[in-house]
């Protein structure tokens, strides 16, 4: 009889223990989206508190207004006079002065010049004779200025007095000497030998046998332009070369003391104490030497203090004790547009003063109550506050900068920070 075949689980407990796993896993999807959610929701909450402590330090801490405030100005002008003394050491604004400092030094330059003058030098050719005398055993005077030419036709004269010695038995008497062309130039320098005749014995049986020849050249003769220095290239290289050195000294000094101090030519004084020239004056070269030593007195003030007096002098054509605005202040005047042309008058470096003729503008304008401006201003709406400002009498233009973007008014006056820009026909 075969044998039946069945199931190791009957088919009741399979069945039944599929639906417990199924309800497992129902359960399992459940338990991790509620914690999913709840970590979200976690996260968001940090975020927030975040967002939250963000806003708060941007109202606190980042918090900031700044206003920024372009004054009406005037221009205005000033001329005057202005005394620098070394023997003050505070401005004098009622005997308009002000301190002064003299400095010493001790410089010397050498330069090389060309020479610009011109010369025209000229030379006579000058040589020896030999002359023959085959007219008789008797001598021959030649005096001083003898006449010679040459077969060329060249003039020369002799130099001294000479006694032609007689003709012998062995030939003709002979005596050398030196003759020199009538005229300059090279067109009486001769390099061969050529027979000379002696014009004054023409007519004469001794125009024949008595006559000279040069054995050796003769020489010399040129005319020329020249370079020559002149008294005019000494003067100028001179100019030039202290003119250097106080250029130089000026920036030398600058660079040793402070930026404030004003080094001006025109405030040195300088003397002599050794100079040369090599050539000489008046010789012959295309170029020459000058070297120079100086001793130097120059006299500073301070760029500050200048502007001080100067701002002071301007403001005392205002009347600024009636001033009792609330936002607007004294009339001040704006140092960065001083503008100072001066000429120096007189300097005496030995007492340390110098006077100057000033002729200065500068830019006034009213200054700001920081402390009214961010009382009136804070709180108020931005616009406002800027509109406030922009329709105030002695004020051209003013904008307000604000952080963060989206604030609607001024903060607090600790967070308000003003700031002011002078600035010509704006």
């Amino acid at each position: 009889m075969p044998k039946k075949i069945y199931d190791i689980f009957p088919p009741d407990k399979k069945e039944k223990d599929y639906k417990d796993n199924s309800s497992n896993k129902k359960r399992s999807n459940f338990i991790f989206l509620k914690k999913r959610t709840m970590k979200s929701k976690i996260i968001l909450s940090v975020l927030a508190f975040f967002l939250v402590l963000f806003i708060i330090f941007s109202h606190t801490i980042f918090l900031k207004g700044e206003i920024v405030i372009w004054p009406e100005t005037e221009k205005v002008d000033y001329l005057g006079e202005l005394k620098v003394q070394s023997s003050i050491l505070h401005l004098n604004y009622d005997d308009q002065e002000m301190p002064g400092e003299i400095f010493e030094m001790k410089e010397e330059k050498s330069r090389s010049f060309i020479s610009s003058g011109q010369e025209i030098k000229e030379e006579k050719a000058q040589g020896t004779l030999t002359v023959y005398n085959n007219h008789s055993s008797l001598p021959q005077i030649l005096i001083a200025s003898t006449r010679f030419i040459s077969s060329e036709g060249k003039l020369f004269r002799s130099v001294e007095r000479v006694s032609v010695p007689g003709r012998t038995p062995s030939g003709p008497g002979k005596i050398d000497l030196v003759v020199v062309a009538a005229e300059a130039g090279e067109d009486y320098n001769i390099e061969k030998s050529q027979k000379f005749s002696i014009p004054g014995l023409q007519g004469t049986p001794m125009y024949t046998s008595i006559y000279a020849e040069n054995n050796e050249p003769i020489s010399g003769g040129y005319v020329k332009e020249l370079p020559k220095i002149t008294d005019k290239d000494v003067s100028e290289a001179r100019e030039i070369t202290i003119q250097d050195i106080l250029n130089l000294s000026r920036e030398k000094l600058k660079k040793e003391i402070s930026e404030d101090f004003v080094i001006d030519n025109d405030l040195m004084e300088w003397e002599i104490s050794e100079e040369s020239v090599y050539p000489n004056v008046g010789e012959n070269s295309e170029s020459f030497d000058y070297s120079v030593k100086i001793d130097l007195k120059i006299l500073s003030f301070k760029e500050s203090d200048l502007k001080e007096m100067l701002s002071s002098f301007i403001l005392n054509d205002y009347d600024n004790d009636t001033q009792s605005d609330s936002i607007l202040s004294l009339k001040e005047v704006c140092l960065d547009s001083i503008d100072i042309f001066y000429e120096v008058k007189s300097l005496d470096s030995i007492k340390g003063e110098a006077i100057f003729r000033i002729d200065a503008s500068a830019l006034v304008y009213n200054g700001v109550r920081e402390a009214n401006t961010k009382k009136l201003l804070e709180r108020r709406k931005i616009d406002e506050a800027e509109t406030i400002l922009n329709n105030y009498e002695g004020i051209f233009k003013a904008k307000i900068n604000y952080y963060p973007f989206w604030l609607t008014r001024m903060p607090k006056a600790d967070k308000i920070d003003i700031k002011i820009k002078v600035e010509a026909d704006i």
